[in-house]
């Protein structure tokens, strides 16, 4: 059976390749314009080409050659350190670009990211362009504290399938991709945003919600079976595929004040930009499922 295939937009230092090959996806095509990242790609993936900036990008041209885009679309003019100029402002922006690369492949699933204020600047523009060019999505914040890290970075991820393209959501056999978390954190629905996916809800129809931090004793469902969101303890190994045997040990030792290490500054922006592949992996699992099971 062929490898699937995704399309890795805002790509920064590979974060979301590192998840979906680890889930078993091959990386088409990456587009990245920031010096340092791009070195850094380059060095891992040589033989993946960077297509540089998405506006040069023509969705078409990967119509039937991908299966996924993926993509943490810039977050400055949507996050609260910002200015909030939201979803149109210029950089954040770059959605639209986003949009019309998805639109133009029509890959089967596409998973995004971004800082956790999307929920109150463009998430439900985000979630009613994907309803709109043909998608179903369903939207959650979960940090990397909830893959056993010891720090909260909590961050927007929105999970979207083409309705009607073959794609039926149900689970497949007995067994669930888990989402992790730390005792002290818990997830609940917040307030609805726009259009999108209820868990109770059918495909298409409804609108999206955010699955958020909230009370200790509830866990909901996470609007997609076969994708469980459930408890699992601070700093416990949850997904060795990506690592091997302890990865939080492995994140590197890059203090603010440490003095002499080599492209210091440009590693703590990359990283700092970067997703926790951690987080990205059970999203990827699950969306090979639904493929194979469509195979």
């Amino acid at each position: 059976m062929r490898k699937p295939k995704v399309l890795d937009l805002f790509s920064g230092i590979g974060g979301f390749a590192l998840a979906f090959e680890a889930a078993g996806f091959e990386t088409v095509a990456f587009a990245e314009i920031e010096p340092y990242p791009c070195k850094i790609l380059a060095q891992h993936w040589p033989t993946v080409p960077n297509l540089g900036d998405v506006k040069g990008i023509n969705g078409e041209d990967y119509r039937g050659a991908v299966d996924v885009i993926c993509g943490g679309f810039p977050c400055q003019d949507i996050s609260l350190a910002g200015k909030g100029a939201g979803i149109h402002g210029e950089r954040s922006g770059l959605w639209f670009e986003m949009l019309r690369i998805i639109r133009g492949s029509r890959p089967a699933f596409c998973l995004l990211e971004n800082v956790p204020a999307l929920k109150t600047r463009g998430g439900d523009r985000v979630l009613g362009d994907l309803e709109a060019a043909g998608y179903t999505g369903r939207a959650f914040v979960v940090g990397a504290v909830h893959a056993g890290a010891n720090h909260r970075r909590q961050r927007a991820w929105i999970m979207a399938y083409a309705t009607g393209g073959g794609i039926r959501c149900g689970r497949q056999g007995s067994e669930t991709i888990p989402l992790y978390r730390r005792e002290a954190v818990a997830y609940t629905e917040s307030q609805p945003i726009g259009s999108g996916l209820c868990a109770n809800e059918p495909a298409g129809i409804g609108r999206g919600r955010f699955s958020d931090s909230g009370s200790a004793d509830h866990v909901p469902d996470s609007g997609c079976p076969g994708l469980e969101i459930r408890q699992g303890v601070e700093g416990q190994r949850t997904h060795p595929a990506i690592t091997g045997s302890d990865w939080w040990t492995t994140e590197p030792a890059l203090g603010r004040v440490a003095h002499g290490v080599p492209n210091r500054a440009h590693r703590i922006k990359a990283l700092g930009n970067s997703i926790v592949p951690a987080v990205a992996y059970p999203f990827a699992c699950w969306i090979k499922a639904q493929l194979e099971a469509q195979a």
